[in-house]
């Protein structure tokens, strides 16, 4: 919450909750692009438990949070989209009773039929928030960075990426354009993996070595980032 929080007070907006003043201090407004990437599931524990002290994600560790509670993928990325506790925007869990329906939030479909609701906003609708950048009026240009199987998450502009190496590609091309930047990217996989796998397997392990080495590739190339 206060990740995001510090996210809208950089961007013009009023938080709802305390900064941060650790990552305040790192938003520098001089910097072109702003990369706000939230990988799924990728907490402190996992950084330890499966990076070298010296790896570059841990080496650039400015400080550790706590999570929102409940910790679920719902409710902790609208914390970190709104800058809201979940006692105030509403998204609990993956799926949530409307009812007598059982609706998953991010799809928008029936979690038992697997129908998707002829309303594709029925979420939003039902449990409306605003985000970070909503209203922003700054010399910024907004985007939105999220893989193909996630409805919008409504920016004013939005990339939709097949894979990770896919993702780092329209990181890249946004950070190479002329103007000013604001991203907001989702990477949902490695939470995924972890489901299926485990924490510390192999697979999990391999795939956040990937994260790691397409960020850091990322900002080589960028130092303006």
């Amino acid at each position: 919450v206060n990740i995001a929080a510090t996210m809208a007070q950089f961007l013009g907006n009023k938080p709802k909750h305390p900064v941060l003043p650790k990552l305040a201090e790192k938003l520098d407004p001089k910097y072109k692009n702003i990369v706000y990437l939230v990988v799924d599931g990728m907490g402190a524990h996992i950084l330890e438990k499966n990076l070298p002290a010296n790896s570059f994600l841990r080496q650039h560790q400015i400080d550790t949070v706590t999570s929102v509670f409940p910790s679920t993928t719902a409710s902790a990325t609208t914390s970190l989209l709104s800058g809201l506790t979940p006692s105030e925007h509403g998204w609990f869990a993956w799926s949530v009773d409307f009812d007598g329906q059982v609706i998953e939030l991010f799809r928008s479909r029936n979690f038992y039929t697997k129908e998707f609701l002829p309303d594709r906003d029925f979420a939003m609708k039902h449990l409306p928030y605003e985000k970070i950048y909503d209203g922003v009026n700054n010399e910024r240009a907004i985007y939105a960075c999220f893989p193909r199987e996630v409805g919008s998450i409504t920016a004013p502009n939005e990339v939709k990426f097949k894979n990770l190496g896919h993702m780092f590609r329209c990181l890249s091309q946004i950070c190479y354009s002329p103007e000013k930047t604001f991203v907001y990217a989702y990477y949902p996989d490695l939470d995924s993996m972890m489901h299926d796998y485990g924490t510390t397997a192999w697979h999990s392990r391999h795939l956040l070595k990937k994260i790691e080495h397409g960020l850091k590739r990322l900002a080589q190339k960028h130092p303006d980032t």
